[in-house]
């Protein structure tokens, strides 16, 4: 991240930069802000609201997409410089695979798949190295 050129203070950019290191502590290859983008789903595990995740939300975005969308361009170039290339891969592998399975998920009350996807999706994002 420069500190020249943007609209951002010089301190704010400091302030962003920080926030995306602690996103990537203990060695992550991934940012951990990344896991919003599926750990909401956390919230419909049982067989009753399974069926109630809204589809607005869908479908879910890769990597890139994601902080895309929640961050100014400078921290997309930080965050992106930062990440592991074979990492963002894997974690959009692992996007295409949920988004695949969702619908069949919803429709057949299939909370211990989701799970297994939560879980999943954690560790990729979590993993140290």
């Amino acid at each position: 991240m420069s500190v020249e050129g943007g609209g951002d203070s010089p301190k704010m950019r400091e302030h962003i930069k920080k926030r995306v290191d602690q996103g990537f502590s203990d060695g992550r290859k991934l940012y951990g802000d990344s896991y919003n983008e599926f750990g909401w789903l956390i919230g419909y595990v049982d067989i009753d609201s399974v069926q109630m995740i809204p589809p607005n939300y869908l479908p879910l975005k890769h990597y890139e997409e994601y902080i895309r969308a929640h961050s100014p361009q400078d921290e997309l170039d930080y965050v992106m410089q930062l990440s592991d290339p074979e990492a963002v891969a894997a974690y959009n592998k692992f996007i295409d695979e949920l988004n695949a399975d969702l619908e069949r998920i919803i429709k057949e009350k299939d909370v211990t798949t989701l799970e297994a996807f939560l879980e999943r999706g954690s560790t990729l994002v979590y993993k140290k190295e």
